[in-house]
């Protein structure tokens, strides 16, 4: 009779903490042998410690039992001690190529012959349908055949195999009553039927027997049913993201199982690829499945109202006309080919809407088309004054920067009695659908303004004319004529938004006021010594813009309006603009372009406001502006 042995077995992983929560477990719970593969540090406590060649498995005791025998030479993946007579095996190493597997496999049985009793751990990774698994793998039957079907009492890929007893059963039987015999492993019922021994004995015992015989031959060939449903995975998960983290842990693994090598770096920043290509991943799933559990409708009318609301028809007295093209067109240069070539990216929609014959999305054009609008954009842009934003050189610092200067000129002064210091406020506009109101008259006419050429003039108003929007309904496809707005899906939609937008800033505005514009951005910086005083000309500048925009059919978002008072003050103030009847009282701060400008111009609620939303991009942003200022 062998004394009582208490043994636990784990994967370390090169884990400290789950090294360290192992061992307390083993002194809560009196265990007496550790198996261990993977430990964090292979050489803790070389006194209770039996390691194998390469140090990745070992038999540690916790307590003080004496090892009676040891392996003559280390063996590479086992690591072998006799303690109480019994003869520990660990650890069987998870990462072999099927080749190693079997030469380990034939190491193991040829040093355990003859020895007895005998314990073998490890990650075997061994299926084979002889003790209960669904179908056998590789390494099963390399087991098989090493060992014999009838060895093992637990399956392999539990993580111990034991030399002696019958196959466990294969499921939990703890859940439900009835069995679920759409799940019946037919392999296990023939092995069960093979293995039936006929109870012995009166008819009492022998129907005991075969009700008991019946439900071991269930309990081992199929599960019980379970009310308990599993919960289904978030809504955006989908094979390749399984696929991404199935990479992302092996990765992993492989890189840990590398530590100390010569390249384990090369391979832990192997891992950090991978883990950083599931993020992202995972980023854009939520993206996508985001754009598509948005709510849908092909009802006609519905469709119509949405539809009249993006592109409201405008009432005018320009009539489009077919024009001839002016005698003194220009030819179209080699270079300006080359050059225009170079500003079309590659886009797999344009090469498959060349292939479908130019049938594609919404303004798609054939590929020479493309060309010829940016040579058209490249000869306005040579001639047109624009304002900040949809123009190269000129971006969101530009415009910061603009709005910025000029409150800390008003900030900067000495005194404010007799001195230079003054208030400054800044109000922002809101434009409602701003690229889809604007109205044609008002479009074609600013080109000329600036003194474009007539035939510029004649093929950008060739835009203009014969404009459908179709959209699909439960009644078919519908057609909507857009006779306002600035084309969309085209590049010289961004440049003929700026010049029309340009007349914005030649409107009548007092002393100590400006307008910048990013976009369809408007700012209203202001300053003067008293805030009546710069409510006043903030109202007057208001109005003035507001006419504008009406005339260009444009909209303003009245509640959307914001302003900030700066002042050098310590006492904060506040002043009144008045927006379409609408009364706005300055506020502390206020977000302009995405930064957040306060009234001490410190940019310290940016820094609030980046923290909140996390964003990287904005913390790029306001250490450059405030680089740019400093400046």
């Amino acid at each position: 009779m062998h004394a009582h042995i208490s043994v636990v077995q784990l994967n370390v992983n090169h884990c400290a903490a789950a090294q360290s929560l192992l061992a307390q477990t083993a002194l809560e719970r009196n265990v007496d042998i550790m198996l261990l593969r993977e430990p964090y540090v292979s050489g803790i406590g070389q006194t209770s410690v039996i390691l194998d060649e390469t140090g990745k498995a070992a038999i540690k005791c916790c307590t003080s039992l004496h090892v009676q025998e040891l392996a003559a030479s280390p063996m590479r993946g086992i690591a072998y001690a006799k303690l109480k007579h019994v003869h520990m095996y660990s650890y069987a190493p998870p990462s072999d190529t099927p080749d190693q597997f079997e030469e380990f496999l034939e190491a193991i049985v040829d040093h355990a012959r003859g020895r007895s009793p005998k314990v073998i751990a490890g990650d075997f990774n061994a299926w084979a349908a002889e003790w209960g698994s669904r179908a056998s793998n590789t390494r099963g039957r390399a087991v098989i055949d090493a060992v014999g079907p009838n060895t093992a009492e637990r399956r392999t890929e539990a993580d111990v195999l034991f030399p002696e007893g019958t196959p466990r059963r294969r499921h939990s039987r703890t859940a439900g009553q009835a069995w679920d015999t759409w799940k019946i492993d037919e392999a296990m019922l023939a092995y069960q039927i093979n293995s039936l021994e006929i109870p012995n004995g009166d008819a009492e015992i022998m129907a005991a027997g075969l009700l008991n015989m019946l439900g071991r031959i269930c309990g081992a060939t199929m599960p019980r049913k379970s009310k308990v449903q599993p919960k289904p995975p978030v809504y955006w998960w989908s094979a390749s993201l399984s696929q991404l983290r199935s990479d992302c842990l092996r990765a992993r693994k492989t890189a840990q199982r590398a530590r100390g090598s010569n390249h384990h770096a090369e391979l832990l920043e192997a891992f950090r690829r991978k883990r950083i290509e599931f993020k992202h991943g995972i980023a854009a799933a939520k993206a996508n499945k985001l754009r598509r559990r948005a709510v849908t409708t092909s009802d006609p009318g519905v469709l119509a109202n949405i539809v009249g609301e993006l592109f409201p028809k405008h009432t005018t007295l320009w009539r489009s006309t077919e024009a001839a093209p002016a005698p003194d067109f220009p030819c179209v240069t080699e270079l300006e080919v080359v050059e225009a070539a170079k500003r079309i990216k590659p886009n797999t929609t344009l090469q498959q809407c060349l292939l479908d014959g130019g049938k594609g999305p919404l303004c798609l054009l054939y590929i020479v088309g493309k060309l010829f609008e940016r040579i058209l954009y490249t000869r306005i842009e040579a001639i047109a004054e624009s304002i900040n934003g949809f123009r190269k050189g000129r971006s969101i610092l530009d415009a910061l920067s603009a709005v910025s200067n000029i409150a800390k000129t008003g900030l900067s002064g000495d005194t404010w009695l007799g001195g230079r210091k003054e208030y400054c406020a800044i109000v922002t506009l809101d434009v409602r659908n701003a690229f889809n109101t604007a109205r044609c008259p008002v479009i074609l006419a600013a080109p000329n303004r600036m003194g474009i050429p007539e035939y510029l003039r004649i093929v950008v108003g060739s835009y203009f004319r014969d404009r459908f929007l179709w959209y699909d309904t439960e009644d078919g496809p519908k057609r909507y004529r857009v006779s306002a707005g600035v084309p969309q899906r085209s590049v010289l939609g961004p440049i003929l938004w700026n010049i029309m937008y340009h007349g914005i800033l030649g409107i009548n505005r007092p002393v100590g006021i400006e307008l910048h514009c990013f976009a369809d951005d408007v700012a209203i910086p202001a300053v003067s010594k008293t805030i009546a005083g710069l409510e006043d000309k903030c109202n007057s500048s208001i109005g003035s813009a507001i006419l504008w925009l009406e005339k260009a059919g444009l909209a303003i978002a009245a509640h959307k309006t914001e302003a900030v008072l700066l002042s050098s003050r310590k006492k904060v103030e506040n002043m009144l603009v008045s927006v379409n009847g609408t009364q706005v009282t300055s506020q502390e701060s206020l977000k302009y372009l995405w930064v957040m400008i306060d009234h001490r111009l410190s940019f310290k609620d940016h820094a609030s406001f980046d923290t909140a939303f996390g964003s990287v991009k904005n913390r790029n942003v306001i250490c450059i502006t405030s680089r740019a200022l400093d400046a």
